[in-house]
């Protein structure tokens, strides 16, 4: 399980990766002889994502094998629907809803009493602050486990990285380099299984939370 952090206040809002689980990779010979690799070419320990809602602007630092960059995506709206069920989450009344993002159906559970249209890594856009979501899939979940007052400037600290010297990319130039990087992969992943295009099939399974890289 990651750890991660949100920090926002009424416009802006920075999640973070601040700790990252193990690496999955697992490599499985299928039944009929073909190989299936299991991989995650992102680094999240590099993982932030800054969004101002004033300027539908977000700015996320991620990376493909080890190489950082800086991804530029205009505004993207979740088309929530708002459910009647409520549960307690932290010691707050929180509220569910229904969205799909990134080729996720997502069920995410807000608070309206805290009037902050943000949630963790790019989730957002529920009256209220967005504490706890998972995808139909049970793949990723995001679950609170502490809320904390802001020192002050701290927003202004972390943002930072924004000034860092990394190569710009839009969200379609980082999805071709994505997919770019994945074909070598199979390709290197092919040559090393020993396989040949007549007898051995190897499948890449790219472990991801935004399934629309490839589509």
């Amino acid at each position: 399980m990651d750890t991660g952090i949100l920090i926002s206040n009424e416009s802006e809002c920075l999640y973070s990766i601040v700790e990252q689980s193990a690496a999955k990779r697992k490599v499985e010979e299928l039944p009929n002889g073909d190989i299936e690799f299991n991989v995650d070419l992102s680094n999240q320990v590099s993982f932030k994502t800054y969004f101002n809602s004033s300027t539908g602007k977000r700015v996320t630092r991620d990376a493909i094998f080890i190489k950082e960059y800086f991804v530029v995506e205009d505004r993207d709206s979740i088309h929530w629907k708002i459910g009647n069920a409520i549960k307690m989450i932290g010691g707050l009344k929180a509220k569910n809803a229904y969205g799909v993002y990134k080729g996720r159906n997502y069920t995410a559970w807000f608070a309206p009493t805290i009037p902050l249209p943000f949630g963790p890594w790019k989730l957002w856009g529920l009256p209220g602050l967005i504490l706890e979501a998972v995808d139909e899939t049970n793949e990723v979940k995001f679950i609170l486990l502490d809320t904390k007052n802001l020192k002050q400037n701290q927003l202004a600290t972390e943002k930072r990285f924004l000034s860092d010297r990394l190569e710009v990319l839009t969200w379609q130039q980082y999805t071709m380099k994505y997919r770019e990087k994945a074909s070598m992969l199979q390709k290197t992943m092919y040559t090393k299984a020993g396989g040949t295009e007549f007898d051995t099939k190897v499948t890449l399974k790219m472990n991801m939370i935004e399934k629309t890289i490839f589509e």
